[in-house]
């Protein structure tokens, strides 16, 4: 794969200064500045200087700028100066490290911002630089020297990308200064045309700097965007790390109408002979296994694989006829620059604004569409517009220590939970307190009188397909592959088998060992990502066991409901309870308390992984 670095453009490791005279603002207003860049151009870091903020709160306006498919975490905003200021902006699924430099900063001076990409084979640290055409140039030579000096190191590819305002089409000694700082490195120059055009007056005052023994094969061409009277340069460096394209290769099933329907037609012939054609009493989990390994069998010759390459499309809202009207635009930013046509100008200018236009509507056409297909309209709603003001959560580009949070890291800890914080409640518990008893002794004496014993009533097929019809619908799976859509286009050639497995496992008291298994996630619930303890386990079953789950919790909630097993004040995992009614009947009965004249006190518990510590061995023992 190529790495292409775009200085105020982009294509594919590509790093791209911008111009000098381009406000952020008016680009947002624009458009994405990736998008008016050629359809084979796609970036992976966009070096961005001289950005013009014009509000006070300029690191708060960066943060809200919002380029489809990059982040930016890399920057360096003007401290006393108006506008101006560097940021690097990088593709998503890029790994990396930002070091800071603001002391090295001073405004117009030398602003600079620097990051290190993360790869195995590919070491290489990424830097934009502006300075003023009036910046102090011995502060400037000094202070670059001193950045140079704390990242450089032998392995390292060093990248210097910016606008020096030190034109490299002359020879004059403001070069000849810079580069033998510059060569001290062996860093050269590597950008040999015009970057800013003038009528006829044409300068190199934007350049980039780079080991040319270390980077062999690479290109490095300027780029027309007509964004500002500086052209972007774009350097594409062949041969790196191909962890760094973006784009993933999986497998899926192909599903759609015809093998939809195929996968319906083998069902109907399947007669389920071998799970029910046993003589004797055959155990659940052997039934289950001939059931689903006959289930299997149809599925996988109905849905054969394939392997499919999907690339991350942020800029889905970019059409042909957008991607032509950007091409026609360059086209005429290039005639307009060296002409004093006023006909010609301001056709240019009318053209973008309608080419402006036709981006906001096709981007509402693109937002619109991502709304009504969403099965959570408010959820996609929300998405978009913290998309748009770059509040999106994205991934952390931090690397997890695959010693500390490995999954074996994450399997010992859950599985101990129970008994350290067990431990540490007896070791703060007061002396005196009766803590040797069994649990058992606090739930058997919650009752006064005794409850019958529960009994599961057969199940039908016909309980069998309403309950997959209740399921919502989803084309994710699990280990066994089988999604709740296809689940629904199977239940009526499957409902008579499950009844049958279903009513042997709740009469055995015996639940199938295939279905026990689930793919178990952390999920962060909040704080320190490295941290294990402030995450708690997901865990992801199969469809089937949701159906075989689904019958015994009917069949338990009845039971608890016909002997009043629950109070009353439970309000939580009961269909007609919210937390609106729970809230409801707290506020009331505090008021009609103080409206007695009653004294009103609370006591408030918050149950330490309430979840996770549920003895298991307890639940067996009490439901005897």
């Amino acid at each position: 794969m190529n790495l292409c670095v775009t200085v105020e453009g982009s294509p594919r490791v590509n790093a791209v200064p911008s111009s000098s005279s381009s406000t952020w603002p008016e680009m947002s207003n624009k458009s994405n500045p990736v998008s008016l860049l050629p359809h084979h151009v796609c970036p992976q870091i966009l070096l961005i200087f001289c950005v013009f903020l014009n509000t006070t709160s300029k690191k708060f306006e960066l943060d809200q700028i919002n380029v489809d498919g990059y982040r930016h975490d890399a920057a360096y905003c003007r401290q006393v100066v108006k506008r101006g200021g560097v940021c690097i902006f990088v593709q998503k699924n890029l790994e990396y490290t930002n070091t800071d430099l603001d002391k090295y900063c001073n405004d117009q001076d030398i602003e600079v911002c620097v990051l290190k990409l993360k790869s195995t084979f590919f070491n290489a640290c990424i830097m934009t630089v502006y300075r003023a055409p009036t910046g102090n140039f011995n502060l400037f030579l000094n202070r670059l020297d001193d950045i140079i000096k704390t990242l450089y190191k032998v392995d390292l590819k060093l990248i210097i990308c910016g606008d020096i305002n030190i034109d490299y089409l002359t020879d004059n000694d403001k070069k000849r200064h810079l580069d033998a700082v510059l060569l001290t490195y062996n860093l050269s120059a590597i950008v040999h045309f015009p970057t800013r055009s003038q009528g006829y007056f044409s300068t190199a005052i934007d350049n980039i700097f780079s080991d040319t023994y270390k980077f062999i094969n690479y290109t490095v061409s300027p780029l027309h965007n007509g964004l500002s009277d500086h052209d972007a340069q774009l350097l594409i460096i062949n041969d790196v790390n191909p962890q760094l394209q973006n784009h993933h290769i999986y497998t899926i099933r192909n599903i759609n109408y015809y093998s939809i329907e195929e996968f319906k037609t083998r069902l109907s012939y399947e007669s389920w002979e071998s799970v029910f054609g046993y003589n004797g009493n055959k155990e659940v989990d052997i039934l289950f296994n001939l059931f689903l390994n006959n289930y299997l069998r149809i599925f996988y010759i109905s849905f054969s694989p394939r392997k499919i390459t999907e690339r991350s499309n942020n800029n889905s809202w970019i059409t042909p006829g957008i991607r032509i009207y950007c091409r026609s635009k360059r086209c005429l930013y290039l005639l307009t620059r060296d002409s004093d046509d006023v006909i010609l100008k301001n056709y240019y200018k009318q053209y973008c604004k309608t080419l402006t236009t036709v981006i906001k509507e096709a981007k509402k056409y693109m937002y619109s569409n991502r709304i009504i297909n969403s099965t959570n309209k408010m959820k996609a709603m929300w998405n978009i517009i913290k998309s748009e003001t770059n509040r999106l959560k994205e991934p952390t580009n931090t690397t997890i220590n695959s010693c500390q949070n490995s999954p074996e890291a994450f399997n010992k800890y859950f599985l101990s939970i129970t008994e350290n914080i067990i431990h540490d409640i007896r070791c703060r518990n007061k002396k005196g307190y009766n803590i040797n008893k069994n649990p058992n002794y606090y739930l058997l004496n919650l009752f006064h009188k005794p409850f019958p014993n529960i009994k599961f009533k057969n199940t039908s097929t016909k309980e069998i397909e309403r309950i997959i019809n209740s399921l919502k619908i989803k084309e994710s799976s699990e280990y066994d592959e089988i999604s709740t859509k296809i689940l629904k286009t199977s239940a009526p050639f499957i409902s008579s088998p499950l009844r049958y497995i279903c009513n042997k496992s709740t009469l055995s008291g015996n639940f199938p060992t295939r279905l026990k298994y689930a793919i178990v996630k952390p999920l962060l619930k909040k704080g320190d990502k490295e941290n294990i303890a402030n995450y708690r386990p997901i865990s992801s079953l199969t469809s089937f066991a949701k159906v075989l789950e689904k019958i015994i919790y009917d069949r338990l909630l009845k039971h608890i409901e016909t002997n009043n097993i629950l109070a009353v004040e439970q309000f939580g995992f009961r269909t007609p309870s919210s937390t609106e009614k729970a809230s409801y009947k707290l506020i009331n009965d505090t008021l009609n308390a103080l409206n007695n004249r009653m004294t009103v006190g609370g006591i408030i518990c918050d149950l330490q992984k309430a979840f996770v510590c549920v003895n298991h061995n307890i639940l067996p023992s009490f439901m005897e």
